[in-house]
Protein backbone atom coordinates (compact mmCIF):
# COMPACT_ATOMS: atom_id res chain seq x y z
CA UNK A 1 0.00 0.00 0.00
CA UNK A 2 1.16 3.10 -0.76
CA UNK A 3 1.95 6.15 2.01
CA UNK A 4 -1.53 7.67 1.04
CA UNK A 5 -4.10 4.57 0.95
CA UNK A 6 -3.03 3.73 -2.60
CA UNK A 7 -1.96 0.50 -4.15
CA UNK A 8 -0.28 -0.72 -7.03
CA UNK A 9 0.93 -3.47 -8.98
CA UNK A 10 3.64 -4.30 -11.66
CA UNK A 11 4.19 -6.66 -14.89
CA UNK A 12 6.90 -7.34 -17.01
CA UNK A 13 6.45 -6.38 -20.52
CA UNK A 14 7.34 -7.91 -23.93
CA UNK A 15 9.21 -6.24 -26.76
CA UNK A 16 9.65 -3.69 -27.90
CA UNK A 17 9.37 -3.03 -24.28
CA UNK A 18 11.56 -5.88 -22.81
CA UNK A 19 12.24 -5.59 -19.22
CA UNK A 20 10.26 -3.08 -18.62
CA UNK A 21 7.84 -3.08 -15.59
CA UNK A 22 4.09 -1.59 -16.24
CA UNK A 23 2.96 0.38 -13.37
CA UNK A 24 -0.30 -0.05 -12.47
CA UNK A 25 -1.90 2.42 -9.64
CA UNK A 26 -5.23 3.44 -8.02
CA UNK A 27 -5.31 6.21 -5.07
CA UNK A 28 -8.52 7.46 -3.29
CA UNK A 29 -10.31 10.18 -3.88
CA UNK A 30 -11.41 12.83 -1.74
CA UNK A 31 -11.56 10.94 1.20
CA UNK A 32 -11.52 12.98 4.07
CA UNK A 33 -10.18 10.31 6.82
CA UNK A 34 -7.19 9.25 7.56
CA UNK A 35 -7.51 5.58 6.62
CA UNK A 36 -9.99 3.49 4.01
CA UNK A 37 -12.42 1.27 5.52
CA UNK A 38 -11.91 -3.08 4.88
CA UNK A 39 -14.72 -2.37 2.39
CA UNK A 40 -12.96 0.20 0.67
CA UNK A 41 -10.10 -1.43 0.37
CA UNK A 42 -11.21 -4.23 -0.70
CA UNK A 43 -13.23 -2.45 -3.65
CA UNK A 44 -10.29 -0.55 -4.73
CA UNK A 45 -7.76 -3.61 -5.07
CA UNK A 46 -10.36 -5.62 -6.88
CA UNK A 47 -10.74 -2.75 -9.06
CA UNK A 48 -6.83 -2.45 -9.37
CA UNK A 49 -6.56 -6.11 -9.99
CA UNK A 50 -9.12 -5.82 -12.86
CA UNK A 51 -8.17 -2.91 -14.83
CA UNK A 52 -4.49 -4.20 -14.52
CA UNK A 53 -5.22 -7.98 -15.83
CA UNK A 54 -6.93 -6.71 -18.94
CA UNK A 55 -4.39 -4.42 -19.54
CA UNK A 56 -1.78 -6.54 -19.51
CA UNK A 57 -3.20 -9.13 -20.91
CA UNK A 58 -4.23 -6.51 -23.96
CA UNK A 59 -0.61 -5.64 -24.30
CA UNK A 60 0.91 -8.99 -24.11
CA UNK A 61 2.90 -8.36 -20.61
CA UNK A 62 2.92 -11.07 -18.09
CA UNK A 63 -0.06 -11.23 -15.25
CA UNK A 64 0.11 -8.44 -12.74
CA UNK A 65 2.12 -9.18 -9.05
CA UNK A 66 -0.09 -6.98 -6.60
CA UNK A 67 2.08 -6.42 -3.04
Amino acid sequence: MLHDGGMWATATCPAPFSGETALFAIEPLGREREKSTREEQAYERAALKAFAEASAEHHGCSAPRLP
